[in-house]
């Protein structure tokens, strides 16, 4: 083949190239990642054996140690044939060195552009998810995991649901995006991958595609992604360590068996999901019947804590007080973009942030998430303390006293903070900092999370969006907020306010016990 294909080509003399056409029309986005092509060209074919239209993907060049794989993948997914996937033709490599993957040709829409327009009614959801597990079913009875289903590789031909195909099963292994652009974080956008994926594990099984799916419902019923952000290391790590709220709270008449469906397709532990296409199917099956189809259900507002996931739910039910006993710290360290290995913490950061009995997460590019709780503790200034310090005002009004009674004492917590949460985390964000070899780094005190989360989505967007600020201000130090700077002795620490109105924790003025 030449290098500049055009109309009227012929493709391993049989498919007469038509036009370009989308590559959501062949499902070609995750084995354009296999065979390391960008952005693979797809073309409308006829098939002269039987003159039917296809789908011919062409891709870059086959380099040898590829070839091997792409051919395994192919002929694995050759042996597959299911309504609910795209029916395969035939795949090869041209003589020039390109792998070529030939399908059904699809018309219609992907299910990104048909969630663009409004979310699905129940009844339309459960069933186009109870189909693609029932194709995911005969993959992973197989040992095929697809490893990227998103609701770009799920296609409608002529709109419909109920015929709905999964695209580029054979081809997964998707990893998460790359988090860096130019001088700062890379946009982000929604992500569908499991927590397994997000972290660099490339141990995926069944339990990875059911997660997966799990977003899809997600975004199916609640009309918006579970996992999205601004940048693509926030949404990294919310889909390891945050929760969405739960698809109930956001819509009034969710079944709760569909809820809670969704809120275990959705678990951070493997276990917890169903374990494959079949055991999700037969679940499904057993939710559809009483299901109402009249309608797409009706949003209702969110609630203030909308932002803190499950927060206000439990606080609701527990009839807790909306006041948290800690504060929580967040260091965020920029990996080094290595995605290959186990999702394990370094041991020289493990060791760091165990000297002040921290926790921390890694992400698929080596960043480094960690959580530091401090207890409030300590006593609260009596009232007669209160009085004399209050007494100071010549101003006989009460309304001036209540004020300055409350400043008072904010400016004693705040001083109590200093000397304990603020300065332990200072001095866990250098550590942690320097075991990982002063790569860019924010520090920064943020919103509580919900019973049992590590860190809430509003937490880590806080912290992306200081760290994309630091860096592209070109950080010499672990950049703060100005809330978390103002709990920081500047007497004990070097913090330094930069021209743009940054602060930056440079280090220690003087050393100081570890904990």
């Amino acid at each position: 083949m030449p290098d500049a294909m055009k109309p009227g080509d012929v493709l391993a003399d049989r498919f007469e190239l038509e036009r370009l056409g989308s590559p959501l029309q062949g499902g070609a986005g995750v084995l354009a990642s296999l065979m390391g092509a960008a952005s693979p060209a797809v073309w409308r074919a006829k098939d002269r054996l039987n003159g039917e239209p296809v789908a011919v993907k062409v891709l870059s060049d086959v380099s040898p140690d590829v070839r091997a794989r792409f051919e395994r993948d192919m002929s694995e997914r050759s042996a597959l044939e299911h309504p609910a996937l795209t029916r395969y033709v035939t795949h090869g490599v041209t003589d020039d060195g390109r792998g070529y993957v030939v399908t059904e040709w699809l018309d219609g829409v992907d299910l990104r552009a048909r969630l663009s327009r409004s979310a699905l009614k129940i009844s339309e959801a459960l069933l186009l998810v109870e189909r693609i597990a029932d194709a995911l079913d005969d993959a992973h009875t197989r040992g095929l995991v697809h490893g990227a289903v998103s609701p770009t590789n799920i296609f409608l031909p002529g709109g419909d649901v109920a015929s709905a195909k999964l695209l580029d099963l054979g081809s997964s292994r998707r990893l998460a995006p790359p988090v860096l652009a130019g001088n700062g974080l890379a946009p982000g956008g929604p992500l569908y991958l499991a927590p397994e994926q997000a972290q660099g594990d490339p141990n995926i099984d069944a339990r990875t595609d059911v997660f997966s799916l799990g977003s899809v419902l997600y975004e199916c019923l609640a009309g918006r992604p579970a996992f999205d952000g601004a940048y693509a290391l926030a949404v990294a790590a919310k889909v390891v360590l945050a929760s969405p709220p739960s698809v109930r709270r956001l819509l009034g008449d969710i079944p709760t068996p569909v809820d809670a469906l969704v809120g275990q397709m959705l678990s951070k532990p493997r276990e917890a999901r169903p374990a494959n296409g079949a055991e999700l199917r037969k679940r499904i099956r057993i939710l559809q019947d009483p299901i109402d189809s009249s309608g797409p259900p009706t949003l209702t507002p969110p609630s203030s804590v909308e932002s803190w996931g499950y927060l206000g739910d439990a606080l609701t039910a527990a009839g807790a007080p909306s006041t948290l006993p800690k504060l929580i710290w967040l260091v965020l360290v920029m990996g080094n973009g290595d995605a290959a290995g186990a999702p394990a913490v370094p041991e020289r950061v493990a060791q760091a942030v165990g000297a002040f009995q921290a926790n921390a997460q890694r992400l698929h590019d080596g960043s480094v998430l960690v959580r530091i709780e401090h207890e409030r503790g300590g006593t609260t200034p009596s009232s007669q303390d209160v009085g004399v310090l209050a007494s100071a005002s010549s101003e006989d009004d009460p309304a001036h006293e209540q004020r300055r009674h409350g400043m008072i004492l904010g400016m004693l917590r705040r001083a109590r903070m200093q000397s304990q949460g603020g300065e332990r985390a200072a001095r866990c964000g250098i550590a942690v900092r320097g075991a990982m070899q002063g790569r860019a780094a924010a520090l920064t005190l943020v919103p509580p999370s919900r019973p049992g989360e590590w860190l809430s989505t509003a937490a880590i967007d806080l912290a992306a969006r200081l760290l994309d600020r630091g860096m592209r201000s070109g950080m010499q130090g672990i950049i703060l907020d100005e809330e978390g700077a103002d709990l920081i002795n500047a007497e004990r620490f070097n913090l330094v306010t930069t021209p743009g109105g940054l602060i930056e924790l440079r280090g220690e003025w003087t050393a100081q016990p570890s904990v």
